[in-house]
């Protein structure tokens, strides 16, 4: 996923590019608003919106840092979840495994996983069997042998 200047806060779309006639035919304008620095100045605090967001992306960043499963030479492989509003990615290293299960539905889904893993998110053990991801919610699962 790409993030830009202000994804981190949960900053919306500026549409004010329309009203800029050398950038109202360039859509990408859309994401490229001036920072809110009041916003801004919110991710220190984990009660605002604008807290919880950069605390979480903080979080999967350091996930992606410190996951070996995640380096680019690593196998990655979809997986047949057995149902299409959720994706399934498998990513292996050096014996350790990483499940990711992305449900693009508004509802709940629950996808089997074969193996016994540790929750990324959570830090709490998962036994093998049914996974429930939220609606438009993710699990990240490292697999435990």
């Amino acid at each position: 996923p790409v993030l830009f200047s202000g994804d981190e806060l949960g900053q919306l779309n500026d549409y004010s590019y329309h009203d800029d006639p050398q950038k109202c035919e360039d859509s990408r304008y859309i994401h490229r608003g001036k920072l809110n620095w009041d916003n801004a100045a919110k991710t220190v605090d984990p009660a605002s919106v604008e807290g919880q967001i950069f605390s979480r992306l903080a979080q999967l960043e350091k996930i992606r840092r410190t996951e070996i499963a995640y380096v680019a030479s690593a196998d990655a492989q979809v997986l047949d979840v057995e149902d299409l509003s959720v994706l399934g990615i498998q990513r292996s290293f050096n014996g350790e495994t990483i499940c990711g299960l992305f449900n693009f539905s508004e509802y709940a889904k629950t996808i089997q996983v074969p193996y016994t893993g540790t929750d990324l998110i959570t830090g709490l053990p998962d036994e093998p069997g049914f996974h429930t991801i939220p609606a438009h919610g993710f699990r990240l699962l490292k697999r435990v042998d």
